[in-house]
């Protein structure tokens, strides 16, 4: 029986560590850092990359691929206490339980969804920390870092600014090795910031102490268009007359990001017609065209 879940879209971005003036421009393309991202998918068709903690256990499971998607689970170890009868006496024993969520990664642009069950996760956020950390544990050893973004509507920054009469900050955190080919201001600056520092981050912020910040400008689009896209995050602090400050994150994903997918995965293998729906999600919440599958 076919269930509608939740999904959230993520954007994984990847940087080169120990990277010197010598081997810089060789290693750290974005040819090479999607085959590094390609890699780890072939390294988990092999086997179970683990994130093991004091108390829990999290797998993420390769279970297949089609047409440059795959599809993963990512699951959470827990012990289940079921109590049997035996002739007059109660006897607990201890069951090993696995639930999960789904993943499904579109290798290309490296973009990501997640299954949102808040009975198997408290969070979405939560499933995609146990996923970074399960993937920077194996990019580490590659001399590599990753970091996975939400990708979230550009519109929503704009509503945001309509919304309220006073803004004091806007703090962007950004991913440096861009995949945008550097095609606005804001990724020609992250791509002289790169080359010149061999960065891997930068985090911007731009205050005005009596609220009147203007952020409706070329300028600042670039850089909320590049985070939007899932190469980093915005961060904003704002407030109406008479109320408190308050702070607004790309990050607090909520329903207006949120895919719908109507799919029966039980099957080990995407069907045409899930890849096609599949496809369509990640085209929803990509607002790059040139990064929209046909």
């Amino acid at each position: 029986m076919k269930k509608e879940k939740k999904y959230y879209a993520f954007r994984a971005n990847i940087a080169f560590e120990n990277i010197n003036l010598f081997n810089f421009k060789e290693e750290d393309n974005k040819v090479n850092r999607n085959l590094l991202f390609r890699e780890f998918f072939k390294d988990l068709k092999e086997e179970k990359l683990k994130s093991i903690y004091v108390r829990r256990e999290y797998i993420l499971l390769y279970i297949c691929e089609e047409n440059d998607l795959v599809h993963c689970k990512l699951a959470r170890k827990r012990n289940i206490s079921i109590n049997n009868i035996d002739g007059f006496e109660l006897k607990e024993r201890i069951e090993e339980d696995y639930p999960y969520v789904n993943v499904f990664i579109e290798l290309k642009h490296q973009k990501i969804l997640i299954e949102n069950n808040t009975s198997v996760f408290d969070n979405v956020i939560t499933a995609k920390k146990e996923i970074e950390k399960i993937m920077s544990s194996n990019f580490y050893l590659k001399n590599a870092i990753i970091k996975l973004n939400p990708i979230v509507k550009q519109n929503e920054f704009e509503d945001h600014i309509k919304k309220y009469d006073s803004i004091y900050s806007i703090k962007f955190k950004l991913s440096v090795p861009n995949w945008l080919d550097g095609e606005s201001s804001a990724e020609d600056f992250l791509t002289d910031v790169r080359n010149v520092t061999f960065g891997d981050s930068v985090d911007l912020t731009i205050k005005n102490s009596t609220g009147n910040l203007a952020l409706n400008n070329p300028s600042i689009n670039s850089f909320v268009r590049y985070s939007s896209s899932g190469a980093g995050t915005w961060e904003m602090v704002c407030k109406n007359n008479n109320e408190k400050r308050t702070t607004i994150k790309s990050g607090d994903l909520n329903e207006s990001v949120m895919i719908i997918l109507d799919l029966d995965m039980e099957e080990n293998k995407i069907l045409v017609h899930q890849l096609e729906s599949i496809n369509c999600a990640f085209n929803k919440v990509e607002e790059i065209e040139k990064f929209k599958e046909d």
